[in-house]
């Protein structure tokens, strides 16, 4: 049986065949339900082993999405299942925006908590945005 690949060779191989998605680190999954938020780091994300390394000290969950320009980034982020604290875990971390997972969609994070807020337009997503 061969081992299996290393994690940042996995989700670069998962980013070729996928825009956006999220994925559990520990667990080896894609996570499917749920608001996602990235941290506030400093790190370089266009590589993967910065996002990773963040997410095994933290929640174990790295947010892979590209850029308008085609530009892959990676993000440590935190999974919430209630979309006001994710509102306000975004706003905590300065991070423009949330992304759905259910609904596959990019909110503002400034929305008021209780109402749902507007998808973000493809050209205003972030590059720390999670998703």
């Amino acid at each position: 049986m061969s081992e299996p690949r290393p994690i940042p060779e996995r989700l670069r191989s998962f980013a070729l065949r996928r825009d956006r998605f999220t994925y559990d680190v520990r667990g080896g999954a894609f996570v499917e339900i749920g608001t996602v938020v990235a941290f506030r780091t400093d790190a370089d994300t266009t590589l993967p082993e910065p996002a990773i390394a963040h997410a095994l000290e933290n929640e174990g969950l790295v947010s892979v999405h590209k850029d308008q320009q085609g530009q892959t980034h990676f993000t440590s982020c935190k999974l919430f299942m209630d979309l006001n604290t994710a509102l306000r875990f975004a706003r905590e971390q300065d991070q423009r925006s949330v992304f759905n997972l259910n609904r596959q969609q990019e909110m503002l994070a400034d929305a008021r908590p209780g109402s749902m807020p507007d998808a973000l337009g493809a050209d205003q997503g972030l590059v720390g945005a999670a998703g």
